[in-house]
């Protein structure tokens, strides 16, 4: 029996009599009069096996509690379906205000990689982005500052302001691409070497743009600076070229100005021209320089490319490759020149003469190969292969007897290597020579090439106890400033003065100053080219000390100096 209490029993009974077979769950959901509800059964008396159970049943319908809810989700719901729809709307303006200005930021990356420097508009907001935008422009302007700076670096000589040789090639290009006809201008200060010696960097880089604008104004066309001591013009073939190479020369008759110092230099020009010598820019400044090159030796300074000039100097560079295997193969040797002392009346010293007789050229002249060989630096083998040979003639000549001193010449090169006082001082070590056996002759033009440097060289040599000559005395600067300066022991008059001595009263009045002179600054005098008794008694009456020249003897093999100097006898002596 089923008791109940509820406003609705009969429903209730109905229910319940559907579930009394069942197994009823202390609390579970059942669909009671047409709603979901949750029922609870709670037991109150077990009253035995014949009994049946007293329980509570308590239910509440879920409908009508989750009723009030269902407009507070439906509220809920809109809010959130609002709320979205203004985020989905926010996030769209919001990601057009990044992503466009991004966007644009991103192109204008694009365009610096392709070197185009447009600045990205800002706007007009105060916010990240803004300032992000600033920020690039910034970047903008100073990549593009730092590359006009590395461009302009690029074509332009650092020490002048003028155009560098990268620029000329570039413009010589483009002028070559327009086909039109020009010429090529170089132009040297042959002076800077010297000049490098007593002005400061400074100095000379006012100089050398002083230089720059003077060629400039007196070619009227721009100039670049092509190398240490070199410019570089191209001229129109409108211009009067028959006498703009004269009114450039011209042009420095005028002394520099450079902080107050009076600098007389001139220049050196060679010219080559488009297209009658060549079309290639590569061939064209070859041609140049191969222009400047005859300019140096001309007495006018002005050269004009010759095409079998270039031939010829093929041919030397040649010449210096069979030189180097000369010196290895034995075609190179001396031909020493004796020395008489009239004083002690006999041979004392010999003057190593190089000669190079060749296999393929044969006898080559020094003047047509030792010039050459100091241009390119070959010059250098011929030093460190003439010395080891003059000390080793000489130890041998002095194991026999012969007290011979050998002298042999320097060039400018050698002069300038710091390290020619030490290999001297090795071999002389090595033959066991005193270094008096040895004496080293320099020319004027060598010691001036760079004072400071020879002198260098120079002193250590003399303080060796090496005895110095200054060769060719009298063809070069001959100034008694740079002379008294030098540790030589020794002055060479020319043999251009010694030649016709008994026939010129000018070289008499010349050998006679110049060996006063020398005596007075302690130094013997040697003169070159006597060729004849008179000479001989006019050079003895003024005091020389050393005769030399075909009077004497000529250059002879060391075997033949050797039987020279043993069997000759000077009756006039």
């Amino acid at each position: 029996m089923v008791a109940s209490s509820t406003s609705n029993a009969t429903s209730l009974n109905d229910f319940l009599s559907a579930k009394m077979n069942a197994n009823l769950a202390t609390v579970f959901n059942a669909t009671f009069n047409n709603e979901d509800h949750m029922f609870w059964r709670l037991g109150l008396v077990e009253r035995g096996e014949e009994t049946s159970e007293i329980s509570a049943l308590l239910y509440f319908s879920m409908d009508r509690a989750f009723k009030p809810y269902v407009s507070l989700a439906v509220t809920l719901s809109i809010i959130l379906l609002v709320g979205l729809l203004f985020l989905v709307g926010g996030s769209v303006v919001l990601s057009r205000g990044i992503a466009r200005p991004l966007q644009k930021l991103a192109q204008a990356t694009g365009r610096i990689a392709s070197g185009e420097y447009i600045e990205v508009e800002a706007s007009s907001s105060d916010d990240e982005i803004s300032a992000l935008t600033t920020s690039f422009n910034q970047m903008i302007a100073a990549v593009k500052d730092r590359e006009e700076k590395i461009v302009f670096q690029s074509c332009h000589d650092a020490e002048t302001g003028l155009k560098n040789r990268n620029h000329f090639e570039i413009i010589l290009s483009e002028e070559i691409a327009n086909n039109d006809k020009f010429i090529i201008m170089i132009a040297e200060v042959p002076q800077l070497t010297e000049f490098r010696g007593v002005l400061d960097h400074g100095h000379i880089n006012k100089l050398l743009t002083a230089v720059g604008q003077r060629l400039e104004q007196a070619a009227g066309a721009p100039v670049a600076r092509v190398s240490a001591d070199a410019f570089c013009l191209i001229l129109k073939d409108d211009k009067n070229l028959e006498t703009l190479p004269a009114l450039v020369m011209n042009s420095f008759l005028i002394p520099f100005d450079v902080a107050g110092i009076k600098i007389d230099t001139g220049v050196k020009l060679g010219l080559t021209k488009y297209p009658d010598d060549s079309k290639d820019p590569a061939k064209l400044m070859q041609y140049v320089n191969s222009a400047l090159d005859l300019a140096r030796s001309s007495p006018k300074g002005v050269a004009w490319y010759v095409a079998d000039r270039s031939e010829d100097f093929k041919n030397r560079l040649s010449m210096m490759s069979d030189l180097r295997d000369g010196i290895e193969n034995g075609e190179v040797t001396f031909a020493y020149q004796a020395k008489f002392d009239l004083a002690a009346g006999k041979i004392t010293t010999v003057e190593a003469l190089v000669r190079w007789n060749s296999s393929t050229r044969g006898f080559v002249p020094p003047d047509d190969f030792i010039p050459f060989a100091e241009r390119t630096g070959d010059v250098r083998h011929i030093t460190d292969w003439g010395l080891r040979e003059a000390v080793s003639q000489c130890a041998k000549w002095r194991k026999k007897g012969m007290d011979l001193t050998v002298a042999v010449n320097l060039s400018t090169s050698d002069l300038m290597n710091q390290n020619l006082p030490a290999q001297v001082l090795a071999l002389l070590t090595e033959y066991a020579l005193p270094a008096t056996s040895l004496k080293l002759e320099v020319t004027e033009s060598a010691v001036m090439h760079d004072m400071n440097r020879a002198l260098d060289v120079l002193n250590m040599l003399s303080a060796m106890g090496m005895e110095l000559s200054i060769d060719d005395y009298g063809t070069g600067y001959s100034s008694l400033s740079y002379l008294k300066k030098l540790p030589v022991n020794e002055l060479k008059i020319d043999k251009s003065f010694v030649l016709n001595l008994s026939e010129s009263e000018e070289d008499r009045i010349l050998v006679r100053s110049t060996v006063e002179l020398g005596h007075n600054l302690g130094l013997s005098i040697t003169a070159e080219g006597v060729e004849d008794i008179e000479s001989v008694n006019m050079l003895r009456e003024y005091g020389c000390d050393v005769l030399q020249g075909y009077f004497i003897s000529r250059p002879l093999a060391a075997a033949d100096l050797e039987k020279f100097y043993n069997e000759t006898k000077f009756d006039w002596a």
